[in-house]
């Protein structure tokens, strides 16, 4: 059950408003709450970062306080506890950069944003990085458009960046430890963590913008090639270590971090920058790193530029309407679903030798074998358009959306040529042609059934 409820009051001055949180995490909820107390008298709005018990809050408050006035920042406005729930009042954030894209079509960003968008984080993760401080969780559901509050680098909203969650954030070493015992515990996601962390490396500066990296090349793209991994079904270890690989083929070959909207020349240069750096506590060059984002955005300083988000959504779209920007919209909810892999292309290029993962028994059920064996299981989102496909068409349409869904997949993964991506939709349309073969059977036996009753 959420932690908050509508109404309560935390320190005798922030009112939640809303029925449920604005979103929610592992350890964490965030809420909208109002300061009665507002010492302008408007009543702000600010946002109510909440857990259960301190797992992370007393690192991420440090640090908010430390990183006071850096560009990029949420506002600190005020902590305590709810009972033994410790929380963080803060500066109330726009939509994510994941949210945004997932309403903009094709769910990709031109490669106009994409620049203003790395130009933004470079200058961002400098300011953060010159206090000491290093992230270690970059990504696009961690990035916003700007908040509420005035700020030093005040602009329009939809101009203005920021970094938010800082509960894995920590003073990095100057210089590197060696960790006793071997590697370190992973810290971050999975999808944006640099091949370093993977490994254990203790973080710094470096790491922060290999995430980075990633983060913008799944703006440009609409994806990432170690996306379909994580859906595979395979257990968590050999999805890291899977992912670990496909980083580290594309640290050799940058190329192939774009492979369908084609990796822009500038994003293969900012690899190769990385590449340069051999300790996590090495300065950046961020003024490079900044200029090669800047002439992707094509202006020297990219404000000339119109961005996605700031585009009129066409009427109907998401409710669209009374000229709406897409940045209006994905304000609206707090869904973020997976970008959903561009159509058509080629796969990734075998820039390394495949990643086979070691054998740990028979392969793990897919999805369609799951649905087969409990179909009262099936996901709700899935089955409503099952439910919705067969009441609008008849078998024969139905059968080929079918032949024609199994086929686009087929021809539209990006990931196909690599093994473990390769064997899943092998022993997917195993399932399939299964499914297809018992559907015969139950047919020519209702066909049979019903010859004997007309013949008698």
């Amino acid at each position: 059950m959420p932690i908050l409820r509508e109404g309560d009051l935390l320190n005798g001055r922030f009112r939640v408003v809303g029925p449920k949180p604005l979103g929610s995490g592992q350890f964490a909820e965030v809420y909208k709450a109002v300061d009665e107390q507002d010492p302008t008298g408007k009543k702000q709005e600010v946002a109510i970062k909440i857990e259960r018990e301190d797992k992370t809050s007393s690192r991420e408050m440090r640090a908010l306080r430390d990183l006071q006035g850096c560009k990029g920042v949420a506002k600190f406005v005020d902590s305590g506890s709810k009972k033994a729930s410790p929380f963080i009042v803060m500066e109330l954030m726009k939509a994510n950069l994941a949210d945004v894209r997932s309403k903009i079509p094709g769910q990709r960003y031109a490669k106009a944003t994409t620049g203003w968008i790395g130009a933004q984080m470079v200058d961002i993760l400098r300011g953060i990085h010159e206090k000491g401080y290093v992230h270690r969780d970059v990504k696009p559901s961690n990035v916003t458009l700007g908040g509420n509050l005035s700020r030093d680098d005040a602009g329009p909203s939809t101009r203005t960046l920021c970094l938010i969650d800082m509960g894995l954030a920590k003073k990095f070493e100057t210089v590197p430890t060696q960790t006793a015992g071997g590697p370190g515990a992973f810290r971050g996601s999975t999808t944006y963590a640099s091949m370093f962390a993977h490994a254990g490396d203790e973080q710094g500066p470096r790491d922060d913008a290999w995430s980075l990296l990633y983060m913008l090349a799944e703006c440009h793209e609409g994806t990432l090639p170690w996306r379909a991994l994580k859906a595979s079904g395979l257990d968590d270890d050999a999805v890291k270590e899977g992912i670990h690989k496909m980083k580290l083929r594309c640290a050799t070959a940058p190329e192939a971090l774009c492979p369908n909207a084609g990796t822009p020349k500038e994003l293969v240069e900012f690899s190769r920058t990385l590449q340069r750096v051999q300790r996590s506590p090495d300065p950046l060059d961020y003024d490079a790193l900044k200029a090669l984002c800047l002439a992707m955005a094509g202006g020297e300083d990219g404000e000339a530029i119109a961005l996605d988000w700031e585009r009129v959504a066409p009427d109907g779209v998401d409710g669209a309407g009374g000229g709406r920007t897409y940045a209006d919209i994905a304000a609206v909810g707090n869904v973020q679903p997976l970008p959903a892999p561009p159509q058509g292309g080629r796969g990734l290029n075998p820039v390394a030798e495949p990643f086979v993962p070691p054998s740990k028994g028979p392969p793990p059920p897919t999805r369609v074998s799951h649905a087969i064996k409990n179909p009262e299981r099936i996901d709700p989102d899935v089955a409503s358009q099952i439910r919705n496909i067969t009441r609008t068409f008849d078998v024969e349409q139905v059968i080929a959306i079918c032949a024609g869904c199994a086929s686009a997949m087929v021809e539209g993964n990006v990931n196909l040529h690599d093994p473990l991506v390769g064997d899943l939709v092998e022993r997917c349309l195993d399932d399939f042609a299964q499914i297809a073969s018992d559907a015969k059977q139950i047919c020519n036996s209702k066909r049979h059934k019903r010859m004997k009753t007309e013949g008698a």
